[in-house]
């Protein structure tokens, strides 16, 4: 390998591809993967990322707004599609097996082994949060490490394979804090190639020409990406099988799952999922609120869970279970404080919307404040962050 800071691992348009790849996979020491950061391995690495990134996200512009609610799915090209994926993948080909929700298919996988599902949809994808939140419903997600949030920023198609799932779909968290320990030395080892190029005066260049889709680190990925498209939301590779989930019917307000008059993910058996504002909802506040009484609302923990279960009910029949009283009017709003028994004090402010609905009306909020508030002025003062005195809605933006 080169030891000046030049990048010519891209040699024969990465014909050695896959050799390289596994040789910096076995890597399990920060001095082991200095050599590979010194020859620039990691601008091949971005650019390849950056050249898939853009080919899912234009896949994903495809699939418009009237599709995510709306799925198609085209059982016959994702067949197609994951034959080339596994082809290109040296696995043997194996028949389809369909399931028409998360549910069902993730009890199946469970019967078969200690694998998971995989994403179909490319985790760089600015709605790959979103996606994952449709999947992991119901409190049925990997457990969390102290390491996931990190990775999910920086793991890239580098650091998986077809055998190896990304560490949002690890279960295991002794493998998530290995790939995040591997991760960081990888970080410290280009961080340490760099400055030693900077202080010979020397900079990194890539050798690389624009990389086509038929280029071996590309194409390995371009079919499951083509099989997102087709309607596969998630995958499981099984011995002698392969188990398929549809795409379900999403809805996306502001790049978060949200729905205010049904599920925001619904999928083709039924099985459904409320989310408000990005998050899950117990099933029964949409479909019961009835069932929703006031001291219900103030147990609750999540601001975001209570406003929608207000609105559920409607602001004036919480006020009037709660037993508010109003201790507070100005030109800012209202302030009411709940006080029940054997529950905390619960204070909101009443606001109006600053901007008119189409029917010319202004909406009005109920906005959790601490209990202490005083005054409205100082209830909304609070929720923009700032003290009562530096607030005026003359300055409210």
């Amino acid at each position: 390998m080169s030891d000046d800071g030049v990048d010519l691992i891209l040699d024969q348009r990465w014909l050695n591809w896959n050799l390289r790849w596994m040789q910096w996979r076995r890597c399990r020491r920060q001095s082991d993967l200095l050599s590979f950061a010194t020859s620039g391995l990691q601008h091949a690495f971005d650019a390849i990322s950056d050249r898939l990134t853009a080919y899912a996200q234009a896949t994903v512009d495809r699939i418009t707004a009237r599709d995510l609610p709306a799925p198609r799915v085209d059982r016959l090209a994702v067949g197609h599609a994951i034959e080339r994926f596994l082809r290109e993948w040296q696995e043997p080909p194996r028949p389809l097996r369909w399931f028409d929700d998360s549910s069902s298919a993730r009890a199946y996988i469970q019967q078969q082994g200690v694998q998971t599902a995989r994403a179909a949809y490319w985790p760089q994808l600015p709605l790959a949060p979103v996606f994952d939140a449709a999947w992991y419903t119901e409190g049925v997600y990997p457990r969390p490490t102290s390491e996931m949030v990190w990775l999910q920023d920086v793991e890239d198609w580098k650091d998986w394979s077809i055998t190896t799932p990304r560490a949002r779909d690890c279960h295991d968290p002794g493998i998530v804090e290995r790939r995040f320990a591997r991760l960081r030395m990888w970080m410290a080892a280009v961080m340490e190639a760099e400055e030693a190029a900077r202080r010979k005066g020397r900079v990194t260049v890539s050798a690389m020409a624009p990389l086509r889709l038929s280029d071996p680190p590309i194409r390995r990925w371009i079919p499951l990406i083509d099989a997102f498209a087709a309607g596969l939301f998630y995958y499981w590779l099984g011995p002698n099988e392969v188990v398929c989930i549809g795409r379900p019917a999403l809805f996306i307000a502001d790049g978060r799952l949200h729905r205010a008059d049904g599920p925001a993910v619904e999928w083709p058996s039924r099985q459904r999922h409320y989310f408000w504002r990005g998050i899950e909802m117990p099933n029964w506040v949409f479909e019961r609120p009835d069932r929703i009484t006031a001291r219900w609302i103030m147990l609750e923990p999540n601001m975001e869970r209570r406003r929608c279960m207000i609105e559920q009910i409607g602001h004036t029949r919480f006020l009037r279970e709660a037993q508010a009283r109003l201790i507070g009017k100005d030109q800012y709003g209202k302030l009411w404080r709940a006080e029940l028994a054997d529950v905390a004090p619960y204070t909101v402010v009443e606001v109006k919307n600053g901007t008119r609905e189409p029917d010319g009306r202004r909406r009005r909020y109920f906005l959790p404040v601490p209990p202490g508030a005083r005054s409205p002025h100082e209830a909304v003062a609070w929720t923009y962050g700032l003290p009562r005195d530096q607030y005026r809605i003359a300055t409210r933006t």
